[in-house]
């Protein structure tokens, strides 16, 4: 008899609980939509190009920077400055919808800044990339970063800063990855008319959203070749699909702009299709901050994953932000 009225007693407490725990789910429901729609809004804002490119569509060279042991750690580009000696490189990076500099290798520069919201600018920067000149009438300055130039050093290359997306937008961009060499167009070239079709993607807010086919689904995958050393970031869930157990796990940790960024990663034998071709993906990888967050997150995120520059480094990605369209071709056929 107690034991019924107990019972009776907690059906209130129970519907409570339940009601509570309903609207605590519809709350946290609209608060993650509410941030991830801010979040696109901020990421895919379409952004001004305050750069010049002269070019003559002349290849020019990149080099693999290693970061530890991986010898495709980053793209370096090498960079000269009008009326300066020293040696200088910038990190290609499409991650990046701006071109910065840094501030520490530019204070042996004569270098023209004035202050805007609390952030420093240089003012009609020149330098040279190859045959390219690139001018821009403004370039944001990172602050404490970089190595200060050493006097009279003119056997060591600094780094000077980053290439952006604002680089290669409104052209047609040639990554030859296997013989290390990049090249602008203003036009299609002839020769790329007996190429298979171009396929389209998204290029809101200078962020390359290429589409791509991978473990049997569709997706829309963010191109950064500022993470030049993994195939695919994703989620972990996901990074426990496309890996297999028994393989050795490594934990590398990426430095972002000095914030240092936890990552696991595997050797992966998937195969991604993507811009006609299909590719080995070699390395998968997830971020170990925020983790238990990320699937919960990734229905309602439009970027399926990070692409990095490991699939395609016997490859040509021809990225074409006029019209917005792509290709993955073999490397002979740019040559």
């Amino acid at each position: 008899m107690d034991l019924f009225v107990s019972n009776t007693q907690s059906e209130p407490m129970l519907k409570k609980i339940a009601f509570a725990l309903t609207i605590l789910i519809v709350v946290l429901a609209i608060t993650m939509k509410i941030g991830i729609r801010k979040f696109h809004n901020h990421w895919f804002k379409e952004k001004p190009n305050y750069l010049t490119v002269q070019f003559d569509s002349k290849p020019f060279p990149f080099v693999w920077g290693e970061i530890g042991d991986d010898p495709y750690g980053l793209m370096k580009v090498p960079v000269k400055v009008k009326g300066s000696p020293y040696k200088f490189y910038m990190q290609f990076d499409t991650g990046a919808p701006f071109t910065v500099i840094l501030e520490n290798p530019i204070k042996s520069l004569e270098v023209e800044q004035f202050i805007e919201d609390e952030t420093a600018f240089a003012k009609d920067f020149e330098f040279m990339i190859g045959e390219n000149m690139v001018s821009a009438s403004q370039m944001k300055i990172f602050p404490n970063y970089g190595n200060e130039i050493t006097p009279n050093d003119t056997i060591r290359s600094y780094k000077l800063g980053t290439i952006g997306a604002d680089f290669l937008d409104n052209k047609i961009t040639v990554i030859d990855f296997k013989n290390q060499l990049i090249t602008l167009y203003d036009e299609r070239p002839e020769w790329m008319n007996t190429l298979p079709e171009f396929e389209s993607f998204n290029f809101k807010g200078r962020r390359f959203m290429l589409p791509a086919n991978l473990a049997g689904k569709k997706r829309d995958l963010f191109y950064d070749s500022g993470s030049s050393a993994f195939g695919l970031i994703t989620h972990k869930s996901q990074y426990k699909k496309l890996t297999d157990k028994k393989d050795e796990e490594f934990i590398y940790d990426a430095n972002s702009w000095g914030d240092k960024l936890p990552i696991r990663h595997k050797a992966a034998s998937e195969k991604i299709e993507i811009g006609g071709a299909e590719l080995d993906l070699k390395r998968v990888a997830y971020m170990d901050k925020y983790a238990w967050a990320q699937r919960l997150i990734a229905p309602f995120s439009k970027i399926g994953g990070w692409l990095g520059n490991l699939p395609f480094v016997e490859s040509v990605l021809i990225l074409d932000t006029k019209e917005a369209q792509f290709l993955v071709t073999e490397s002979q056929t740019a040559s």
